[in-house]
């Protein structure tokens, strides 16, 4: 299967809540959701998520739910899913 993909998809930063382990902060979906809608109301076209800096910090679960998280709440357009 061929893949289409046009357009801008600038890295997405994983938005955090403070806790007590600078190492361990928790994935903030509400922030995720947000930062999300803010992005794609300036034109880009998508985000590639779970590859920044943070994401060394994720567990492997984490990185999983992020990814499905910013899946679900990016619309899907024609040619790119």
């Amino acid at each position: 299967m061929k893949t289409n993909i046009k357009g801008c998809y600038p890295a997405f930063i994983t938005p955090s809540k403070k806790g007590d382990d600078v190492c361990n902060y928790p994935i903030n979906y509400e922030g995720v959701d947000e930062l999300l809608k803010y992005v794609l109301n300036r034109g880009i076209d998508g985000v590639v998520a779970g590859c920044t800096g943070s994401a060394s910090l994720l567990s492997h679960d984490e990185q999983i739910e992020l990814v499905r998280c910013v899946n679900e709440n990016i619309p899907k357009k024609k040619g790119n899913t």
